[in-house]
């Protein structure tokens, strides 16, 4: 599973370096990681870069930093990821769904670790002007920790201006 998201994570980067970006963005959000019956909530701030591939599809690499805290704990969660994006072309409030390998670098308490994850989203983009939108987005996904997987659920609001 490892090799699979390594390998997919740098083929759609060498996609990408034949495309050209069409827009650039960032988030604000709140999510929520579980695993069995523990969970954590916190602020979630994201930016990306959608490069256009063809006519509705897009690579968008992603950086995603997420902080949480329990029992006076700080918890944070960088992420860098490359999702492979569609955007519908109708008029108006625009849908878009995609999926993302990640990579979670955790830290809490002056100790990190690693791990891979997958993760879904879908959304809409609402246009405020010709080249400004506000994508409203819902993301699920899934970190493949040693011997356990922890849940993630984001919501976010943002801004994109097309290039």
């Amino acid at each position: 599973m490892k090799k699979f998201l390594i390998i997919s994570m740098a083929s759609l980067a060498l996609v990408s370096s034949r495309a050209y970006a069409t827009s650039i963005g960032g988030d604000i959000g709140f999510g929520h990681y579980w695993a069995s019956e523990v969970g954590i909530s916190g602020l979630a701030l994201s930016g990306h870069i959608d490069i256009a591939l063809s006519k509705g599809w897009s690579i968008a690499p992603t950086i995603e930093l997420w902080m949480g805290s329990e029992d006076d704990e700080s918890i944070t969660d960088l992420t860098p990821a490359v999702a492979l994006k569609y955007t519908s072309s109708s008029k108006g409030a625009t849908p878009f769904f995609g999926f993302e390998p990640q990579l979670h670098i955790l830290s809490a308490l002056d100790e990190s670790v690693s791990y891979l994850g997958l993760g879904g989203f879908g959304g809409v983009a609402i246009p405020v002007s010709p080249k400004m939108s506000v994508p409203l987005q819902a993301s699920y996904g899934l970190i493949f920790g040693e011997g356990s997987t922890v849940n993630m659920f984001t919501a976010k609001i943002g801004i994109a201006v097309k290039l």
